[in-house]
């Protein structure tokens, strides 16, 4: 969109939905495109938390407490009273919000923006477009765009100072010559017909390097974010989760029933060649983090890296020897980065995400670097989107195995999609580990239909960390300071997927246990939490939390049912069997944090798969007295397919033991106001 308006004549300035002034003058007209995906519970990205907590919260001004208006302007002026009540007069707006129905507040940030603009005083410039990952979003994105262009040309056309050129972009538009230059080299080369400025590539060999900069004290953001030294890298998937006869013996309080005893696996001393979907990795990452703060149910984001490999790859790709003296200088490039990185080693490192496979508009662009028409018609082919783009990208591309493919495209380095930061839920409590995050990090590895082996970016940079402690919390060796990877990352706060009593929805619990300032209100909340796979982590979180506050409040009288199903592949992938085993044993020096555990498994000894939803029916009396309980919270993480599956069997559950006889619509119909109210949350990811 940006480059499009700045073809079309617009000078149009990118950024943040947060960095943006909200609060202008009436006789000052702007126009504001917002383009924002929906996290969580219908809740804003990153970027855009401010602005939601301005429109969530009532105020018609964003800057409510800190206005800019001088207050004896503000008591003798109508207008700007008027202003006041409809803050948003001055802004003519047009949102597209982009998400995936499977999720149940699908979309729902760009909805609240659009709805609330409107309200306060914004000129809707067309309906809001919805971009759905699972039917065409990028057809429905482009559509979208289109449309917002040329309604922008038709409402404002005196701000564009190009109306009679042609909207569509010729892939032959006129380019300067390339010459013999590197792809590397060449990358400062823009499309002259979009960008009348370019970037000469020049190395700075006398030029040190910048120092670096001073430690930030926050808050930490992408931009500025916390470097976090890995303690440890630990394998979660291991036969150690196997619990044996003597430890099932004394844990019977993790099933009530027999039949969900947990299963026993011989393990064979035979070695057979297994599969990549078995081979499977889940790692614990411990960090240090002294001095950032975060609440069990929270998100932590990570930036990653590309591996060494990659960037090698991707630089022979180019034309250029890994082991040229120039990528580690300091060069021109730096302003991509707006000098967050000087080197080009740094920029393709940590700036350019070389492993995405390109979408059909981005080969659209591609096209217009190939010197050679054979491929330059080919790659437009591809940008179509149609069944050819669909058989290429089966084996999932990289940018550098594009290069291989069309070796006369020069693109520009600005031109490759950046690394975006990837989303964890934070494993730990800091009253259980001061100082200390941890995140559960199932490694993607699979397999493509064509047998091509393909890593997850992030999570196979963070299991290729190295710790500086060993697993008995010892150092390495004397130099392990110098050799423990850096990591950078800064916490989202999940502000409704948090324990009772620290979360947005609290209102809604009874008067005599909401207790503004009670620290133990998560202690009088029967819980249940249903994970599957890695959605395990949040409620690490919470089990560690809660065992702190047991600690300070001292042993409980007052049972209360915290329930936790845990679905999983095969015993060794029950994660953190050992910790459930130690907390949920009633001992006179322990008392039960986690009353019921159930651990599942889809691909254990038994014939027949079995899931979480299908275990939480022979649980149906304890799961239905939590539900109706006036304190009682339910929890669940995983993917979204598997949450839905788990809140169909809910409504099941719901159905089965009303005293009302309700039906399945009305039992839905539950469920949904349970969500409203927030005695439902929901963690989903995939």
């Amino acid at each position: 969109m940006f480059k499009r308006l700045l073809y079309v004549g617009y000078n149009p300035v990118l950024m943040e939905l947060d960095s943006y002034p909200f609060f202008q003058q009436a006789d000052i007209r702007s126009i504001n495109i917002i383009i924002t995906s929906t996290f969580g519970q219908g809740n804003a990205p990153d970027g855009g938390i401010k602005v939601e907590e301005w429109l969530t919260s009532g105020k018609t001004n964003l800057n409510d407490d800190n206005k800019h208006a001088d207050d004896s302007s503000v008591a003798h002026s109508s207008e700007t009273a008027s202003t006041m009540c409809s803050p948003l007069l001055w802004c003519s707006y047009a949102v597209c919000a982009i998400g995936s129905s499977a999720y149940p507040f699908y979309c729902g940030f760009g909805k609240l923006v659009d709805t609330k603009f409107e309200e306060l005083g914004g000129k809707r410039l067309l309906p809001m477009g919805t971009c759905d990952a699972l039917n065409q979003q990028l057809k429905s994105y482009n559509e979208w765009e289109t449309l917002a262009v040329k309604t922008l040309r038709k409402a404002y056309p005196h701000a564009c100072l190009r109306l009679e050129i042609d909207e569509t972009v010729s892939a032959n538009a006129s380019r300067p010559d390339r010459g013999t230059f590197s792809n590397v080299e060449d990358q400062l080369i823009f499309n002259t017909s979009i960008l009348s400025a370019s970037i000469s590539l020049e190395f700075y060999s006398d030029r040190k390097k910048r120092m670096a900069p001073a430690e930030h004290k926050g808050p930490f953001t992408r931009d500025k974010p916390f470097v976090a030294t890995v303690l440890q890298n630990i394998e979660l998937v291991t036969v150690q989760n196997i619990l044996g006869d003597a430890a099932i013996e004394s844990s019977k309080r993790f099933s009530a029933n027999p039949q969900n005893q947990f299963q026993q696996s011989s393990i064979s001393s035979i070695v057979r060649t297994i599969t990549i979907d078995e081979q499977h990795s889940v790692r614990l990452l411990v960090f240090d983090t002294t001095g950032l703060s975060y609440s069990p149910g929270d998100h932590v984001c990570v930036l990653p890296e590309n591996t060494l490999s990659n960037v090698n790859d991707f630089l022979l790709a180019c034309g250029w020897k890994p082991d040229d003296e120039r990528l580690d200088q300091s060069c021109s490039l730096a302003s991509l980065t707006n000098g967050k990185y000087e080197t080009i080693r740094e920029i393709l490192t940590q700036y350019i995400d070389l492993i995405t496979t390109p979408q059909p508009h981005m080969l659209k662009l591609i096209a217009s670097f190939a010197s050679d028409p054979g491929e330059q018609r080919a790659i437009l082919e591809l940008g179509k989107g149609a069944q050819r783009y669909e058989d290429w990208k089966i084996n999932a591309p990289s940018v550098k195995e594009m290069l291989n493919q069309f070796p006369s495209v020069k693109i520009p380095l600005d031109e490759i999609i950046q690394l975006q930061p990837r989303y964890y839920s934070i494993s730990s409590s800091t009253r259980f580990n001061e100082n200390q995050l941890h995140i559960t990090v199932g490694v993607a590895t699979y397999i493509t239909p064509r047998g091509v082996i393909r890593e997850g970016i992030c999570s196979s940079y963070l299991q290729q960390t190295v710790p500086l402690l060993s697993l008995d919390g010892k150092k390495t060796d004397p130099s392990a300071a110098e050799k423990a990877s850096k990591v950078k990352l800064f916490v989202l706060p999940n502000i409704h997927f948090r324990l009772p009593g620290s979360d947005k929805k609290s209102t809604n619990m009874p008067p005599t246990v909401n207790i503004s300032e009670d620290l133990f209100v998560p202690l009088n909340s029967p819980l249940l939490m249903v994970a599957v796979g890695s959605g395990i982590a949040p409620f690490r979180s919470f089990w560690q939390e809660l065992q702190m506050l047991q600690s300070l409040k001292g042993k409980s009288e007052i049972k209360i049912d915290r329930v936790l199903f845990m679905g999983c592949r095969t015993p060794n992938d029950f994660l953190y069997a050992k910790e459930l085993e130690s907390i949920s044993c009633n001992t006179d020096n322990n008392e039960n944090i986690l009353t019921t555990v159930v651990p599942v498994y889809s691909r254990g000894t038994s014939a027949a798969k079995r899931y979480v939803q299908d275990a939480m029916f022979d649980y149906e009396a304890l799961i239905y007295s939590i539900v109706k309980h006036e304190n009682g919270f339910i929890y669940m993480c995983g993917s979204t397919r598997a949450c839905q599956g788990v809140e169909s069997a809910l409504a099941s559950i719901i159905e089965n033991c009303s005293e009302d006889g309700i039906t399945s619509e009305e039992a839905a119909d539950f469920i949904k106001r349970l969500k409203e109210n927030g005695k439902i949350k929901q963690d989903m990811f995939g």
